[in-house]
């Protein structure tokens, strides 16, 4: 359809009665968040990118999903990853450490490498899981290793379950992508989360603190 056609609609003004309906969801006008954006320099307010991100003409509104409560404005990436981390500063405080830090060391890890089980794979699940392994320089035995060593949860949550496409059942080497050294094993919401914030500890102390209630902090 062309301009001027029956049915022909404008696809600016189409963009700009969605983004108008989206803000109305949040009791804001076009106006509010001009102001808001023009408040965080024009930025994303944790990773500070000017960019929205995903091709997407403007930044996410978030807001607090237990009172409504706006908080601001982000990009995708950012948007995306607390909503994964299901704003929990305090899971956020635990990535930067991780990833800092590495997985906190188990006593006994051998007495929990014979004890523990990993659940058993088909054929093509066990071959996926024996290539990841080899991209990373790892066997299957030093993922039992290091599954042992975490209880057999992730390194940041603590889920035991892995996740991911097709109810995943192993869980996702971390690596350090400037170093490629292995850091630990991570539920795949972990890992795509922390991805995300640029497996950066900062930018994670960073969200922390955005999701985190001022009247706490005031406190």
């Amino acid at each position: 359809e062309h301009e001027g056609e029956p049915g022909f609609q404008d696809p600016v003004r189409l963009k700009e009665a969605n983004r108008r309906f989206i803000l109305k969801q949040y009791g804001l006008t076009p106006e509010d968040y001009d102001r808001m954006l023009a408040e965080q320099g024009g930025r994303c307010a944790i990773c500070q990118t000017g960019s929205p991100g995903r091709g997407k003409p403007s930044f996410s509104v978030d807001h607090d999903h237990t009172t409504g409560r706006v908080r601001g404005l982000l990009c995708h990436n950012c948007n995306v990853a607390i909503g994964i981390f299901k704003d929990n500063p305090a899971l956020m405080v635990s990535a930067a450490v991780y990833l800092t830090f590495g997985p906190p060391e188990v006593p006994d890890a051998d007495g929990l490498v014979a004890r523990s089980t990993l659940p058993d794979l088909d054929r093509r699940q066990a071959i996926a899981r024996k290539w990841t392994l080899k991209q990373h320089g790892l066997t299957p035995g030093d993922y039992s290793q290091m599954l042992a060593q975490q209880c057999g949860r992730c390194a940041i949550c603590k889920t035991k379950t892995p996740g991911g496409p097709r109810g995943g059942r192993s869980f996702a080497v971390d690596h350090n992508h400037e170093t490629g050294q292995v850091r630990g094993l991570l539920c795949r919401n972990c890992n795509v989360a922390i991805g995300l914030l640029q497996d950066d500890p900062d930018l994670l102390v960073v969200a922390a603190i955005y999701v985190t209630p001022s009247r706490l902090l005031e406190g």
